[in-house]
């Protein structure tokens, strides 16, 4: 069932800002006038064309955030209402389309059900497009889009297409009107693996389409969650449903007798392979009054037990990067903290810098953050940009590469720092309890201006970095006096000359100097394109100065040849 999007933010509880934005009344404004627009936006297209632009869970938190900065600044009050108006095309509804509360939290729902005056029955909370069907002496003579609730798109023509939508229904009653779901039938979709996978928007494009292809209409099927002028109570409207031939939305309500037996059927359904995707369950009471009673707004006899939020709104309140060893920048998106599945997420990390310059994000836009499969922060969209922009310093892509970098200077601080970090991992000298936090004392400190001016520190010179005290200086001493006996394979791989072969202990650096591109090709078993860096970092500049602090270390592979 589509939830009703509520446009009067005086039917959603005023939430304000913990501590409200520091903005003037000129951002204040612009801020609460881009959030209305772009509300507006997603209104139109969802009630005047049947089609959302944006999911159920992410337009919330939206209009949330709407509603809390509204709070902060009272003087400034932007309506978010797109103007609805009734065209020649707009059909009346029978029977007004309520919508439903959301609810996330299970003593809010325990507390709901516990009050329940009546029987509770529970269903699947199908994730479709919302319709209205009406039939008259069994015939299907209308069918009606959800609009706003009280009028909709005259949809008969496109309905009639829909093979698998009933056009004749066996019933003695003179008029039917049924509101429902139009999904996408998939085999075997498990919602807590896939998600909804975009199967509403292509419902909702079939629907918008003139010329909708056969084979594609044929995924279409109905789940009738109301019949609107049935029996007051649940048994009763089953039973005569079943009996019109509706197997979606009958076969699957069940009567609840407890909180338990809501919630283990919530989360069969949200991890076992169902032919349709769901946004949650659906809690009903069995008796619900006369549809000529209903209005445009949730009622007290239904609510929707929502799943988690798997898609979270948040500000980026900083943007960092990362320059790894080999001079590739990354992006780190720094974010108001939220939580997604029980993980606290203040930080993801974008990717490349090509990456961050495609998404074009900034200092205070909103965007929605998601967990993947192994639980790792992903920004997913960016939903809406801040008015006012603060500039973010990009690095200079033109001075990083796979030679630069082995010289500390303030302009270099990221990339060495990674390279030291790569030296002291596995992959390198594998210190024990030496990584980032140690490289950066020792910078800080100014005892390194090269890769390797670690082997010449003495453990007082260690004992007067700050940070490090006696027995720390003495374990790093150690580690760094035993790293003068590891191998020539292991020096270079420390260095940056990853993946070659133990012939390399063969061989001494004076070798490879005068090696071509060719050479480490046929030796190291390498692509041409690491060859040519491998040729390119043996003969720079940058490396001269680490490499002869090794030769007078006598270390192996570059010591006296």
């Amino acid at each position: 069932m589509k939830t009703l999007r509520i446009f009067l933010l005086c039917l959603l509880p005023v939430i304000g800002y913990t501590n409200c934005p520091d903005y003037s009344e000129f951002q204040a404004e612009k801020e609460l006038s881009s959030l209305a627009s772009q509300i507006a936006i997603w209104d139109q297209a969802y009630f005047e064309q049947g089609q959302s632009l944006i999911n159920d869970e992410v337009y919330d938190q939206v209009l949330l955030r709407y509603q809390q900065l509204q709070s902060c600044f009272p003087d400034y009050q932007i309506t978010t209402t797109a103007q609805k108006v009734v065209e020649n095309n707009k059909v009346i509804h029978p029977a007004v389309h309520t919508g439903v509360n959301k609810l996330y939290d299970e003593r809010e729902i325990e507390k709901w059900m516990t009050v329940s005056p009546t029987e509770l029955w529970a269903q699947p909370k199908v994730d479709g497009v919302a319709v209205t069907l009406i039939y008259e002496q069994g015939e299907l003579v209308s069918a009606i889009s959800r609009g706003d609730g009280y009028y909709g798109e005259n949809w008969l023509d496109k309905i009639k297409q829909i093979p698998n939508i009933p056009k004749i229904i066996l019933t003695e009653q003179p008029t039917v009107i049924l509101q429902g779901e139009l999904f996408w039938h998939v085999n075997g979709h498990i919602q807590h693996q896939e998600g909804s996978n975009n199967y509403r928007s292509k419902v909702a494009g079939l629907l918008m389409s003139k010329i909708p292809e056969n084979k594609n209409l044929q995924q279409i099927h109905f789940w009738v969650w109301e019949w609107a002028n049935g029996p007051l109570t649940m048994p009763d409207r089953l039973e005569g449903l079943a009996k019109m031939g509706f197997v979606f939305g009958v076969n699957d309500t069940l009567k609840i007798t407890s909180f338990t037996q809501a919630r283990n059927y919530r989360e069969e359904l949200f991890h076992s392979p169902l032919n349709y995707p769901t946004d949650g369950i659906i809690i009903r009471q069995g008796y619900r009054p006369m549809y000529d009673s209903w209005q445009v707004k949730p009622p007290y006899w239904v609510i929707a037990w929502k799943y988690p939020v798997q898609e979270k709104l948040t500000t980026v309140t900083n943007i960092e990067f990362n320059i790894g060893r080999t001079g590739k920048i990354s992006t780190i998106v720094k974010v108001e903290p939220i939580e997604i599945d029980g993980k606290v997420v203040s930080r993801v990390y974008l990717g490349s810098l090509n990456e961050f310059i495609r998404k074009n994000i900034g200092i205070g836009d909103s965007v929605t953050v998601t967990l993947s499969g192994q639980s790792i922060p992903q920004l997913q969209s960016v939903i809406l940009r801040a008015s006012e922009r603060q500039t973010v310093s990009i690095p200079a892509k033109e001075h990083f590469n796979f030679s630069s970098c082995f010289n500390y200077s303030e302009l270099c601080h990221k990339q060495f720092l990674s390279r030291l970090v790569w030296l002291s991992g596995k992959q390198g000298l594998y210190f024990h309890k030496i990584a980032e936090g140690t490289w950066l004392k020792l910078i800080q400190a100014k005892q390194l201006t090269t890769l390797t001016d670690w082997l010449n520190l003495t453990t007082d010179d260690l004992k007067s970095v700050n940070g490090i005290g006696q027995k720390q200086a003495v374990q790093i001493y150690e580690q760094f006096q035993l790293a003068k006996q590891l191998s020539f394979l292991q020096w270079l791989s420390a260095m940056g000359f990853v993946g070659l072969v133990d012939e390399v202990n063969q061989y001494h650096w004076q070798d490879l100097l005068i090696w071509s591109v060719s050479d480490w090709q046929l030796k190291m078993y390498l692509s041409k394109a690491k060859a040519q860096e491998y040729y390119q970092l043996i003969h720079s500049n940058e490396i001269k100065d680490s490499i002869n602090l090794l030769t007078e270390q006598n270390i192996a592979g570059f010591g006296l040849h």
